[in-house]
């Protein structure tokens, strides 16, 4: 269903309406703006922009204020005459989806390109510890710790799924030591991504 409206979409001639671009870079700046609000949040920013230096997990998915500010309505649009047609989108299927599904829904667009696998991150430059501490002025702290987890199809994924349950939410593990018994914490969760 997503992918039909995504080729309806694609099919259309945008006109990318300058009251409709206003609005929506008034909104991004916005929510910009107040990333140092969620402390935790803010705290897995910059832990992707500390941790992987040289990749695209780095970046903001929503820019930031100077590169928001700079998008002019001639750029989007031609932005999008240069990179929004047929012959050169990329499709980026993530989930529970077959290579079978994929052909399948890609046969819609007769799209004949070869399918590629994901690369793997370059494991060396996530081997060293890395730590950074930014001051926000609040009465709260908010902590990140990050590290590389196994691979879905590894033995060690579920164990892992297994691990982060027991250590996420009210009643987890961790909750209960650093907020009931401690009082050290106002929340504390785990996840497997």
């Amino acid at each position: 269903v997503l992918f039909d409206l995504f080729l309806n979409i694609k099919s259309n001639k945008a006109k990318f309406d300058i009251k409709e671009v206003i609005k929506e870079k008034e909104q991004v700046k916005r929510v910009i703006s107040t990333r140092k609000e969620n402390g935790a949040s803010y705290a897995m920013y910059n832990a992707n922009k500390l941790l992987y230096p040289q990749n695209p997990y780095n970046m903001s998915l929503i820019g930031d204020l100077n590169s928001v500010e700079n998008l002019k309505r001639k750029d989007i649009k031609n932005w999008y005459k240069k990179y929004f047609v047929k012959d050169q989108l990329t499709y980026v299927f993530v989930g529970d989806i077959t290579e079978k599904k994929i052909r399948k829904l890609l046969s819609k667009e007769k799209y004949t390109k070869k399918l590629l696998l994901s690369k793997s991150l370059d494991k060396q430059i996530l081997k060293r510890d890395k730590s950074k501490i930014i001051s926000l002025n609040k009465e709260q702290a908010s902590i990140a710790i990050k590290y590389l987890g196994p691979k879905v199809d590894s033995r060690d994924f579920y164990v892992m799924k297994v691990i982060s349950s027991l250590l996420s939410g009210m009643g987890s593990r961790l909750f209960d030591v650093l907020r009931e018994q401690e009082s050290l914490v106002y929340t504390t969760y785990a996840y497997l991504e």
